[in-house]
């Protein structure tokens, strides 16, 4: 059989956003001829996995940054990846040495669970990342060949842009390319030039996209300033830039190093489920037969904790508003809610 004609005329750009709590993936094929950032239309990946098969795909920007290992030796990610299972969280922090972690999170107890939960499945950090970002890779080519046929994906060659944290160094991204290997992102593909890949630190990526997103390349000014703040689920980064040049192509340059914290809104949806689990002891207090957080059906707590907040409560909130009333589920022959006020 012969091999595919390989096709000069442009590149499939595809971006991953592998983040702390949640990754990102768009793509766009960028012909020979584009003049600028502003000829792309990058194409987000929006339809990932649900947590089970009685359920519609998740349809999110972003899919958790999440990968379970089952006892019979299977994998689960993203949204199917439980808790149950020994669900592994934060793996991207570990791979930086401890003594190079910024102190807000060697202390963290995020970073100790992440990393006793790697320590349990007898992996290392890159072989556990490589196995989720595989998963991704998978997916991805998959939404790509819904949307555009086989044959577009299978004619045009690839590059991969990554974005990583602009505190890490060299061995940190090292790990991180390994990583790509291993998932087989960089695999050669039959009839197409080989697959390549390029870093990008995820502040400078956060600009590009902001000034990108909202169209304001006219605007920029040699020497001028501008704070980027980057809200990500585990951290948040504010960083400053300073415009270097304009043309031939936007330069940026860091004016000061770069700072954070934890507290991202992973942070939010933990303070969510304390004062939801505080409020149902209330009144479990008052009525008896009511049932606590832990005893209600896994069913419910994913209706209440994804449909009810994600993407309800959190994305809706404005100042002022007066409460929410939430919907407990089915418990017997009643159908209790509770009041969470501001």
């Amino acid at each position: 059989m012969p091999l595919q004609t390989i096709n000069h005329n442009g590149v499939v750009v595809i971006g991953i956003d592998f983040g702390t709590t949640f990754t990102g993936v768009a793509y766009d094929y960028i012909r020979q001829g584009n003049q600028g950032p502003s000829d792309i239309t990058p194409l987000p990946i929006t339809l990932w996995p649900a947590s089970s098969a009685t359920e519609a795909n998740s349809d999110s920007p972003k899919v958790p940054s999440c990968i379970a290992y089952t006892s019979r030796g299977a994998i689960t990610w993203g949204q199917q990846a439980s808790d149950e299972q020994g669900s592994i969280l934060w793996s991207k922090l570990l791979l930086l040495d401890e003594h190079d972690l910024q102190t807000h999170l060697k202390n963290s107890d995020h970073v100790k669970q992440a990393r006793e939960s790697i320590q349990k499945t007898g992996k290392d950090v890159v072989t556990v990342i490589s196995d989720y970002l595989a998963k991704v890779w998978d997916h991805v080519l998959e939404d790509i060949i819904r949307a555009r046929g086989r044959q577009f994906l299978n004619t045009r060659p690839f590059h991969v842009v990554v974005t990583v944290p602009a505190i890490w160094q060299d061995y940190a991204i090292e790990k991180m390319s390994r990583a790509l290997k291993k998932a087989g992102i960089l695999n050669k593909r039959p009839g197409c030039a080989d697959t390549t890949h390029t870093f990008v630190s995820e502040p400078e990526a956060a600009a590009l996209a902001a000034i990108n997103g909202h169209n304001k390349y006219d605007a920029l000014e040699h020497g001028q300033t501008f704070v980027i703040a980057d809200l990500g689920g585990g951290t948040v980064d504010l960083i400053s830039f300073r415009v270097k040049a304009i043309q031939p192509q936007l330069l940026l340059e860091e004016v000061v190093e770069g700072d954070g914290g934890l507290c991202g809104a992973t942070f939010l949806d933990q303070a969510f489920l304390s004062c939801l689990e505080k409020k149902v002891r209330q009144e479990k207090s008052k009525l008896r037969s009511l049932q606590s957080w832990q005893q209600m059906h896994k069913e419910e707590q994913k209706r209440i904790t994804n449909t009810v907040w994600e993407k309800g409560i959190k994305r809706k909130y404005y100042d002022g508003q007066p409460g929410y009333t939430i919907d407990l589920g089915a418990q017997g022959r009643r159908r209790p809610n509770i009041l969470l006020n501001a």
